[in-house]
């Protein structure tokens, strides 16, 4: 109990200390950003660094897939796995933008539980963060944030950090390819 008391307590100062910072966004802004990612098949793919050909469970790419939806106020993420020529969703995302809080808000949840909450801001014109609360299945919260650069019309880099021990940490990168509708994959299986 005292743990969870110091983690919503800790959680509080972290939001406080980047409200502070006052990150804006505009409709504008989540027009960019959800027109830019499901731009074409809306479907993008990176691949697995941590690949092992050796193990049959393991996922040689990750596939990221948008679709803008009700008249461009909704965008949604599918997060896939590829393995071999099928394809395996393992979360469901959206984003939106909030006429009541002026904000991009993004929300999330995975096959395992796993739920996201946060919101999107622009840092300037090519770029923008995505910083989060993960509500874990054992009761823990993580904050995090997601760097997002539109390098190209069919390439993006992102890289995801985690606020530990009062310092933010890479945890992972990734180059993401803008691919054809029906590239790499069969099948979608849900597990």
């Amino acid at each position: 109990m005292k743990a969870k008391i110091l983690i919503i307590f800790l959680s509080g100062l972290i939001i406080n200390s980047t409200q502070a910072q006052d990150f804006q966004s505009s409709k504008d802004d989540f027009l960019k950003m959800a027109r830019y990612l499901s731009n074409g098949s809306g479907k993008w793919m990176a691949p697995n660094p941590n690949y092992d050909s050796s193990n049959p469970r393991s996922s040689r790419a990750i596939g990221l897939w948008f679709d803008l939806s009700l008249n461009e106020n909704l965008l949604k993420l599918s997060i896939a796995t590829y393995r071999g020529d099928t394809v395996h969703l393992t979360s469901d995302a959206l984003w939106i933008w909030h006429p009541g809080e002026q904000r991009i808000k993004y929300h999330d949840i995975s096959m395992r539980g796993t739920f996201i909450e946060g919101e999107t801001y622009f840092t300037d014109d090519k770029t923008f963060v995505t910083r989060n609360f993960t509500y874990m299945t054992d009761g823990t919260v993580r904050f995090a944030r997601g760097e997002n650069y539109m390098t190209s019309e069919k390439e993006h880099f992102t890289r995801s950090l985690a606020f530990e021990d009062g310092e933010w940490k890479q945890r992972a990168s990734f180059t993401w390819k803008l691919t054809s509708d029906g590239e790499g994959y069969k099948a979608i299986k849900r597990y």
